[in-house]
């Protein structure tokens, strides 16, 4: 068996250019209880009125190591697109 990792910001950076989303940021903000917050904002055409965009925001608390910290949000904006 073979064993392939798979990086779900370089997927996200992909699925974003294929389906021309206009924005997709990586983001970083400390909560209110002063946690690391590690997020992904995607701005999409809204479902309710198609010419309009709508903003959603993906957040998790930051793991260690840092440089991977946007992983899992990185995949939950995946599963919504």
């Amino acid at each position: 068996m073979i064993s392939i990792g798979v990086s779900h910001v370089s997927l996200l950076n992909a699925a974003a250019q294929h389906c021309r989303i206009p924005i997709l940021c990586y983001l970083w903000e400390f909560g209110e209880d002063g946690a690391l917050l590690a997020g992904v904002e995607v701005v999409v055409p809204s479902m309710a009125h198609p010419s309009e965009l709508e903003t959603i925001f993906f957040w998790d608390a930051a793991t260690d190591p840092l440089g991977s910290a946007h992983e899992l949000v990185a995949q939950q904006a995946l599963r919504c697109l």
